[in-house]
């Protein structure tokens, strides 16, 4: 593979303060990040992947690229249903690639590549990966329409790239109230008795309250040039899956 690891940060000033005040935050939570996830999904993480994965079947022999791969919980799955895959993982987060190399499986028939990069500007050639994947990071994103239209440039034609991710909810019921509830007071409550860092839970909720709705992300794929193909919600419609092709 073609793979520059020295072009892995952004020349846009704002941009890569952004990125790297994200990635200093991750860091400090990377130890606790699993666990973490699995106590404020009640462990339904694992099985919205899943559903993920169940939507992009069958794999592309062409690489697969993971964007905020975190600690590898995507990168591991697609290997299960892949084993001999070729697949690129890519943090913003020191820290969460060390926790990654240590759950990654170490297959003689696959290739693992674990990269330090800003998603904004990949280092990696165009029409490269025949699938990008993406869990619970493009809300993270300074620009998600500039990473976006980063993620068409390097998929192939008839590639596909699925998005997994947390958004608000612009309906006025009670199962919504109390959602709101329970995210804005649990996860920092969390924060500070298991990952010893309550800032970092109290992003959360504000980044998915910041991020757009899924209708609005959904114009900024088609924008980038991309054809959604499928659509999933689970959670009372806040955690939503987004697959999208790159046409041929």
């Amino acid at each position: 593979m073609k793979i520059n690891p020295n072009q892995n940060l952004s020349n846009i000033d704002e941009q890569t303060s952004h990125s790297r005040n994200i990635g200093s935050m991750f860091s400090q939570i990377a130890k606790y990040y699993d666990l973490m996830n699995s106590l404020m999904s009640f462990g339904k993480h694992h099985s919205w992947r899943k559903k993920l994965i169940d939507l992009i079947l069958p794999f592309s022999q062409d690489p697969s690229l993971d964007i905020g791969m975190g600690t590898g919980d995507m990168i591991i799955e697609i290997l299960q249903h892949s084993p001999t895959q070729t697949i690129v993982g890519v943090d913003i987060s020191k820290k969460m690639i060390e926790e990654a190399k240590k759950k990654i499986p170490s297959t003689s028939n696959s290739d693992i590549v674990l990269l330090l990069s800003d998603a904004h500007t990949l280092p990696f050639q165009n029409n490269f990966f025949g699938l990008i994947t993406i869990t619970f990071g493009i809300r993270n994103f300074h620009s998600p329409g500039l990473a976006l239209n980063e993620f068409n440039r390097v998929l192939k034609p008839g590639g596909k790239i699925a998005i997994l991710e947390i958004f608000k909810s612009d309906k006025l019921n009670v199962t919504n109230f109390l959602f709101q509830i329970y995210f804005k007071l649990f996860p920092p409550i969390l924060g500070k008795l298991v990952a010893k860092n309550q800032k970092a839970y109290k992003y959360l909720p504000r980044s998915v309250d910041k991020f757009t709705t899924v209708n609005q992300l959904s114009d900024q794929i088609k924008n980038a040039g991309l054809q959604i193909i499928d659509t999933q919600a689970t959670l009372f419609n806040h955690v939503n899956i987004i697959v999208a092709k790159k046409p041929n």
